[in-house]
C-alpha cells in the first residue's frame, strides 16, 4: 500500500474537509460544521470518538436536525428494542428543529429513512436514502448509513448497486473518497469478486490510511481465500489502525481469531476472546455474536469453554423479550443452547415467534410491512429451531431443516463470514475441529443478485 501511512494520527481539524464530511448542513457556524463533520468521518472510521463529537455538534447548534438523527441511527445500528425510547427520543427532537429551522431535503430523508427503520423496515429506509444520494451522490453519511443498513440486511447486492452509482461521481484525491472505496470493496466481497475487493481496498486504503472498515474488506477476502498467514500479516502491519477505534476493534480481533484456528492454533484464539473479544457483547449484537461464534468454532479442540459460554448465556437471558433482529436472536439461541440451557433456548424461540406474530400482525392492521417480523417468521426461527436440533445432538435433522433455508440465510443479516456460524455449528464439535473456518467460494445467493452492479471505476 504505498503512500499510506498505518501510524497516521487524526487530523487536526480542517474546515475544508469537514466540511465534505459535514454534507449539506442548515448551519453557518464553523464549530458546528468542524463537530459534526469529525463526527461522520468518525463514524465512517469506526472511530470511538464518533459520540463526543456528535456531542459537540449540538453542543453548538441544539436544533442540528442531522446530528439527532445521526444519534437515532447510532442507536438502531445496536439492533436492540430496549434502546427503542432513545431513537423515539431522537426523532421527536428532529422533528422538532424541523418545525422551528426548517428542512432540506437531506434531513427529511434522513428523516424518513429513520422513521421506517425504527417501524421494522430497513428495505425502504435503504431506499431512502439511496434516492436522496441520486442528487447528491458524494454525500458520506447517506453513502455510509445506507451501506450500514444494507450490511445489516444481508443485502450484498444492494450494497454493491448503491455504491456503483455514487462512485463514479468522486474524484481521485477528494476527501471521502477512501472510505467509501472501502465499503465498495467489503461489498466486492461479499459477491464473490475477491480480486477486484483486494484491489478496491488497496486503493482505499492509500487514499485514506485509518480506513478500518477498508482494512476489514481485505481481511475477509484473504479468509475467503483460506489465505490465513496473509490475513495475518495484514492485520499485524496494519495494527496501529486499532488505535482509537469503537468496539469494531474487537471484531477485527474475531477475524484474527479465525486465522489463528485456521493455523491451528486454538489457544491463541482463545486467548484473543479473553482479552479483545469477550470486553464487548453485552451492548451491541454484533459483539455478541463474535464471541457465540467463536465460542462454538472453538469447541472440542481440547478447550475449557464451560465458564464463557455461561457468561454469554447470562447475556442471552436478559435478551428474552427484544428480539431487535433476527441475526441477534440466533446466536442468543446459540449460547443458551450451547451452554446446556436447551430449555430455555426453545423458550427463546417461543418468544421469537410470539413477538414476530404480533409485530407483523400489527404493521398489517396499518397497511405497512414489517420487514424484521417477516424475517424472522422465514427464516429466523427456522434456522434457531435447527440450531437448537443440532446442539441438542441431532444433527441430521438439523441438517435436513437449515437445508430448506440454504438460499435464504443471507436475509439473516450480517457478512459470508458471520452466517459461517450456521456450518460450524452443524458439525459435530470433532468433525469441526479437523475442518478449516472458511468455505471456498461466492455466496450464490448474492452473486446471482449481484448483476451488473460490479461494473464501475475508482478500483
Amino acid at each position: 500500500m504505498a503512500g499510506s501511512d498505518p501510524n497516521a494520527q487524526a487530523p487536526e481539524p480542517n474546515l475544508a474537509r469537514c466540511r465534505v464530511f459535514a454534507g449539506s448542513l442548515h448551519a453557518g457556524v464553523d464549530a458546528t460544521v468542524i463537530a459534526f463533520g469529525r463526527a461522520v468521518e468518525s463514524l465512517m472510521g469506526h472511530r470511538a470518538d464518533a459520540g463526543d463529537h456528535l456531542e459537540a455538534a449540538l453542543a453548538a447548534d441544539p436544533n442540528l436536525v442531522a446530528a439527532h438523527l445521526l444519534r437515532g441511527f447510532a442507536l438502531r445500528t445496536l439492533g436492540r428494542r430496549d434502546l427503542m425510547p432513545g431513537i423515539r427520543a431522537a426523532l421527536a427532537a428532529a422533528e422538532s428543529s424541523m418545525k422551528e429551522c426548517g428542512v432540506g431535503a437531506r434531513e427529511q430523508a434522513l428523516f424518513d429513512a429513520l422513521k421506517s427503520w425504527s417501524g421494522g423496515c430497513g428495505p425502504k429506509a435503504a431506499d431512502i436514502l439511496d434516492r436522496r444520494l441520486a442528487d447528491e451522490p458524494c454525500d458520506l453519511l447517506l453513502i455510509k448509513l445506507a451501506h450500514a443498513i444494507r450490511f445489516m440486511l444481508g443485502d450484498c447486492a444492494g450494497m454493491l448497486e448503491s455504491l456503483a452509482k455514487v462512485v463514479p461521481a468522486f474524484s481521485e484525491g477528494d476527501d471521502g473518497l477512501g472510505f467509501v472505496l472501502g465499503c465498495r470493496a467489503f461489498a466486492l466481497e461479499e459477491v464473490g469478486e475477491f480480486e477486484a475487493a483486494e484491489a478496491t481496498a488497496r486503493h482505499g486504503l492509500d487514499l485514506e490510511p485509518r480506513d478500518a472498515w477498508g482494512l476489514h474488506a481485505l481481511v475477509h477476502v484473504h479468509f475467503e481465500r483460506g489465505e490465513a498467514a496473509a490475513g495475518l500479516s495484514s492485520l499485524a502491519a496494519n495494527e496501529s489502525r486499532f488505535e482509537g477505534l469503537n468496539n469494531f476493534a474487537g471484531h477485527l480481533a474475531w477475524h484474527e481469531a479465525l486465522f489463528q484456528v485456521e493455523q491451528s492454533r486454538p489457544a491463541f484464539a482463545l486467548d484473543l476472546y479473553d482479552r479483545r473479544i469477550a470486553i464487548y457483547p453485552p451492548r451491541d449484537y454484533r459483539d455478541f455474536s463474535n464471541a457465540s461464534s467463536l465460542l462454538i468454532l472453538l469447541e472440542g479442540r481440547g478447550l475449557d469453554l464451560v465458564a464463557r459460554w455461561k457468561a454469554l448465556a447470562t447475556i442471552a437471558r436478559e435478551r428474552f423479550h427484544d428480539h431487535g433482529s433476527a441475526f441477534a436472536d440466533l446466536h442468543y439461541v446459540l449460547a443458551l443452547a450451547a451452554s446446556g440451557r436447551r430449555e430455555e433456548a426453545s423458550r427463546f424461540v417461543a418468544a421469537m415467534r410470539r413477538t414476530s406474530l404480533a409485530r407483523a400482525e400489527r404493521a398489517k392492521d396499518r397497511g405497512r410491512d414489517h420487514h424484521d417480523a417477516r424475517v424472522s417468521l422465514e427464516v429466523g426461527i427456522p434456522v434457531s429451531e435447527a440450531i437448537v436440533e443440532a446442539c441438542l445432538g441431532r444433527r441430521d435433522r438439523a441438517r435436513a431443516q437449515l437445508g430448506a433455508f440454504a438460499g435464504s440465510t443471507r436475509r439473516l443479516g450480517g457478512s459470508r463470514a458471520q452466517r459461517r456460524v450456521l456450518d460450524w455449528v452443524m458439525q459435530d464439535p470433532e468433525a469441526r475441529s479437523a475442518q478449516k473456518p472458511n468455505r471456498p467460494g461466492p455466496d450464490p445467493d448474492c452473486v446471482a443478485n449481484a448483476g451488473s452492479a460490479s461494473q464501475g471505476s475508482q478500483e
